[in-house]
């Protein structure tokens, strides 16, 4: 009998355990003066990026992220704001890690970089795990150069995959990137936390580009165990450059433009926000140290 009951309250530790880390998120946010908004999950247009797809209902899309209508928001004259939704993502598999729907806390920060946000979430981390965290800075720079002896900024990718043994033939920049990045350089990511830095400007169409290095951009990933947790950057609010990438995305995908998204980037042009989403099913299996994440999603009950 005892044995069933320590089942049962283990079991209900996993179906809690995103509650209670959202909850836990909120009061974080909401103490330090972040206004919370609930996101629409179902539009008839959604922001569209590379690598990210949505999930079609009838002639609705669900929503990948809260980053659209927080931005709307946004240009509306909301301030430092956030959300915690469900978001839903097609294409991207299923492990013990990731299922295509999952729990995201994202927010903004107005009058920022992504460096105030990197402190702002070593700060909750800590605050969450009970332990003062000094979290390291990474740069996939200097990884691609100690590994694989190349310049990322100068980098021929066509020719070097060739010679990396991959085969470039219809592959796009962003593709062979995190082909070679996955297979070569992940093996070599530190077990304790770190910041993921100096990602390339062409994978981080949203992200600002950094002013001194334009061929970088102003991004940075959390990553704890190896995991990465959150991707967070500061925003960029070039409508035009963003509304070419957006219309070619919807051209391959036959799906429309999201013009309110587009606008909402037209009138933020000139302002300094910097933004991040905290993944909190990952955080919650990471503080309650469950294995698997269909033990927090019901999957595996």
């Amino acid at each position: 009998m005892l044995y069933v009951r320590l089942q049962r309250r283990m079991s209900l530790v996993g179906l809690n355990a995103r509650t209670k880390t959202a909850n836990f998120v909120r009061e974080f946010l909401q103490t330090r003066g972040f206004e919370e908004f609930i996101p629409q999950l179902m539009a008839k247009t959604q922001p569209t990026e590379p690598a990210i797809f949505q999930f079609k209902a009838d002639n609705f899309y669900l929503a990948t992220s809260p980053e659209g209508f927080l931005k709307k928001a946004m240009a509306e004259g909301a301030g430092n704001c956030f959300a915690i939704s469900h978001c839903f993502r097609t294409m991207e598999g299923e492990n013990y890690l990731h299922r295509p729907d999952f729990l995201m806390a994202e927010f903004y920060l107005k009058n920022a970089n992504y460096k105030n946000v990197m402190q702002i979430l070593e700060e909750l981390i800590s605050k969450f795990l009970d332990t003062k965290l000094k979290i390291q800075s990474v740069s996939i720079l200097d990884l691609w150069q100690k590994y694989l002896k190349v310049d990322l900024r100068t980098l021929n990718f066509e020719e070097f995959a060739k010679v990396r043994g991959y085969n470039p033939l219809g592959a796009t920049w962003e593709q062979l990137f995190y082909q070679i990045h996955i297979n070569e350089i992940e093996k070599y990511y530190p077990s304790e936390p770190f910041f993921l830095v100096d990602f390339p400007a062409k994978i981080s169409p949203l992200c600002k580009a950094r002013e001194s290095d334009p061929k970088i951009a102003e991004r940075f990933e959390l990553l704890i165990n190896k995991i990465e947790l959150a991707d967070g950057n500061s925003e960029n609010f070039n409508y035009l450059e963003v509304e070419r990438m957006m219309k070619d995305e919807c051209f391959k995908r036959n799906t429309p433009l999201d013009k309110g998204f587009i606008n909402a980037l037209k009138k933020l042009q000139g302002e300094s926000w910097a933004g991040v989403g905290l993944g909190l099913d990952r955080l919650a299996m990471l503080t309650y140290n469950i294995k698997d994440i269909g033990d927090i999603t019901g999957d595996n009950k």
